[in-house]
């Protein structure tokens, strides 16, 4: 018997298996910030087509170790901060059209505009509302299914110093679709001022997206002035990504760490092997002679074989899978097997 074909009792669907891994390369759960970079070919242009959409002047895709992992925007409700340029010249505002981007894939359609948390007491929270965002949007091919909430921290260095910031999901240990980004480290947990409630909330994480979104202006009085620029509600272009981008790379003791989750599901193939099939072997040391006869004839009546391996196969006999056993099982007609295998998809 060369196949056998499985039941529909023989397939078992298993649990899906969340599978958390740091989400930059090397085994690492950080990475220094001076391996950041972003792509010298993506530049600012003179604002004279509709290439300035693109090109830099309004996010920046950022590479390390030779990969993209994220990039950095600015977003203006209203289209401030856009280039007078592009203004004039092709009638464009492409921090407006960032901004209502994120907030078609993020917020509710009864929501118009991000909201940040300022204070929270039991059950009362107190919010505010941010026309002026930087978003951190990692790339989907890197973060898998969602980034790991309660894994995430990064530092900022302003005028007011450097700030290390993290998600609060420490203070719910609830899987939700956002969570507040504030002032803590992974190790210490959330600050001692934000641990009774009343606090400050620079941003907000979105994990099944992949994406940070911060407020701008309440990192400009948090985290120093230049983040925010002379002026953020009137053009020419002042505000933009680059700010957050130098705020994070100047943190050279820091690590940015942010781990990611792949969802695995799995199947469970049950093999069993009854007492009168594969008691005899297609291996040419079974047999002896150009008629193929059984090598040993205590083999005629007795024969034994030795499973070490089993190959699946998909409806055209194609092998899709191997599974190897731990050590080799022996066969014979008074035996019989029953063999499990987990696959993870």
């Amino acid at each position: 018997m060369l196949f056998t074909q499985f039941e529909s009792t023989d397939i078992v669907n298993g649990k899906i298996t969340r599978v958390s891994s740091p989400l930059w390369p090397g085994g690492n759960v950080g990475a220094l910030q001076s391996s950041f970079y972003t792509n010298p070919y993506q530049v600012v242009a003179t604002g004279s087509n509709m290439n300035d959409l693109k090109n830099g002047l309004y996010y920046n895709d950022v590479y390390y170790a030779g990969q993209p992992f994220f990039s950095v925007a600015f977003g203006n409700a209203y289209g401030n901060g856009t280039s007078a340029t592009d203004v004039s010249t092709i009638h464009a505002y492409p921090s407006k059209v960032i901004y209502s981007q994120y907030k078609n894939v993020l917020l509710p359609s009864t929501q118009q505009s991000f909201t940040f948390l300022t204070a929270s007491s039991g059950t009362t929270t107190t919010t505010i509302t941010s026309s002026n965002i930087y978003v951190l949007a990692f790339s989907v091919n890197q973060y898998k299914d969602r980034i790991d909430e309660g894994n995430i921290q990064f530092s900022l260095s302003g005028s007011n110093g450097i700030f290390t910031f993290i998600d609060d999901y420490t203070l719910t240990n609830a899987v939700n679709d956002s969570y507040n980004i504030i002032s803590g480290s992974i190790v210490n947990g959330v600050a001692t001022a934000y641990s009774s409630g009343q606090y400050n909330a620079i941003g907000n994480l979105y994990p099944k997206a992949g994406i940070i979104v911060l407020n701008a202006d309440k990192l400009g009085t948090v985290v120093g002035t230049e983040l925010t620029g002379s002026t953020i509600n009137t053009g020419p272009y002042k505000l933009n990504q680059q700010l957050i981008l130098s705020a994070i790379t100047k943190c050279n003791n820091s690590y940015f760490q942010v781990r990611k989750s792949e969802f695995l599901p799995s199947k469970q193939y049950f093999v069993r092997v009854k007492n009168q099939e594969y008691n005899y072997s297609n291996n040419s040391t079974f047999v002896t002679g150009s008629t193929g006869k059984i090598r040993f004839t205590d083999f005629y009546t007795n024969p034994r074989t030795y499973i070490t391996t089993i190959g699946l196969y998909n409806d055209n006999n194609d092998l899709v899978a191997v599974a190897k056993t731990s050590q080799p099982i022996m066969k014979s007609f008074d035996t019989e097997a029953l063999i499990k295998i987990k696959l993870d998809f």
